[in-house]
C-alpha cells in the first residue's frame, strides 16, 4: 500500500521527489492518516485534523505522536 500511498500523495498535491525537511504541513480531512506517514518519511512535520471518528485510526497509528486531531467536538 505505500507504494500506492505515495503515488496518490504525489498526484494530489504535485510534489515529486520533494524533500520537506524544515517545513510543517497541516494535513485537513486526514481521515486514518495515510499522508501523515509520507510527509514524516519525507522529513517533514505534519498535523492531521479531522471532523469525523476516522481520526481515531491516525491517533492509534502514530501513538507517540500527538499531531492528529479531532474537529467534531
Amino acid at each position: 500500500m505505500q507504494g500506492h500511498t505515495l503515488k496518490m500523495w504525489e498526484q494530489v498535491t504535485g510534489q515529486y521527489k520533494t524533500d520537506l525537511a524544515g517545513k510543517v504541513i497541516a494535513d485537513f480531512g486526514c481521515g486514518p492518516g495515510r499522508f501523515l506517514d509520507i510527509v514524516r518519511k519525507k522529513g517533514g512535520k505534519v498535523i492531521g485534523l479531522d471532523m469525523s471518528s476516522a481520526v481515531e485510526a491516525a491517533k492509534k497509528k502514530f501513538p507517540k505522536r500527538p499531531e492528529c486531531f479531532d474537529l467534531s467536538g
